[in-house]
């Protein structure tokens, strides 16, 4: 039990280390130009994976292409939240983002027929409350407010994309058809590389140059978010073995939101106020209470 909460201590610092990525993007480097780099290195780096494993060629060609559009959906909130937490305060967008977890279990409820305890239903409606204490607070701050509003809106459609993101994946889990970790992976990395290429091309920018910012940038993201999932498979597996793998989303999801709202707030030098941090609570304990 201690190596798996070792575990999620690690998967929730991984996390953390990402939040930390997108908010310390140099000015001078273009967000799209960072994810694509990202999402080739990431892409590259599977690829003795899926040629040893041949996953994606089980999948059937709706599947296919239903997770390229996904891959597409998930680097696009990923885009929106790196502006939001530019913007504004990078903790609210962090936190407000983080909570697209609702987005599975909501549809779960409706369309599956899955049912919740008490303390699930609890933590569905602290999260909503959470988010719900940002936009009223935001709205009455005086002299900053459109700027500030601005960024809540991104960080609120970030919510929406990654929301669909993740309620997408778990509908593929539901499928009779066996699809690997890995195969969706890659199939959801190539959909956001060629999402974004065709996102440049539009805007008739064909500059590919690799800084060495930008390597380095895309290079970490890349380690931190396959680290991440691996450890968080790890994690999954000891949990299983005391009947606990349900909270290992919530933990580490919960922890990195706190971590990261300690970080803004320590290192960033961001203000909250007393609502907003009471909303980031109700959004932690919300998420916590998820995983029961």
């Amino acid at each position: 039990m201690i190596s798996a909460v070792v575990l999620l201590l690690a998967v929730s610092a991984a996390f953390m280390g990402i939040g930390i990525v997108y908010k310390r993007v140099p000015d001078t480097v273009k967000g799209e130009d960072v994810m694509f780099w990202y999402s080739l290195f990431s892409l590259v780096l599977l690829l003795p994976a899926e040629f040893y494993s041949g996953s994606v060629s089980a999948i059937p060609i709706p599947w296919i292409i239903c997770l390229l559009l996904i891959g597409n959906f998930n680097i696009f909130g990923m885009l929106l939240l790196q502006t939001a937490m530019k913007r504004g305060n990078s903790g609210i967008a962090w936190a407000l983002t983080q909570s697209a977890l609702i987005g599975p279990f909501l549809f779960g409820m409706v369309f599956f027929g899955e049912k919740h305890s008490l303390l699930g239903i609890t933590g569905l409606c602290l999260v909503l409350l959470g988010m719900i204490c940002q936009i009223k607070d935001e709205r009455k701050t005086p002299g900053a407010a459109p700027g500030r509003m601005h960024s809540l809106l991104l960080a609120f459609c970030a919510f929406l994309c990654c929301a669909v993101t993740q309620t997408a994946l778990t509908i593929s889990s539901y499928s009779a058809i066996p699809m690997s970790g890995t195969g969706k992976t890659f199939l959801l990395m190539l959909g956001a590389v060629a999402g974004l290429l065709i996102f440049k091309l539009s805007r008739r920018n064909t500059s590919f140059a690799l800084s060495g910012k930008m390597a380095v940038t895309a290079l970490l993201l890349s380690f931190l978010s396959l680290a991440s999932t691996l450890l968080l498979f790890l994690a999954l597996d000891k949990l299983a073995a005391f009947s606990l793998a349900g909270l290992a989303y919530p933990v580490s999801l919960g922890s990195s939101i706190a971590g990261f709202a300690l970080y803004s707030a320590c290192v960033e030098k961001e203000k909250l106020s007393y609502r907003q941090a009471a909303g980031i609570i109700s959004i932690i304990a919300g998420i916590f209470l998820l995983g029961f």
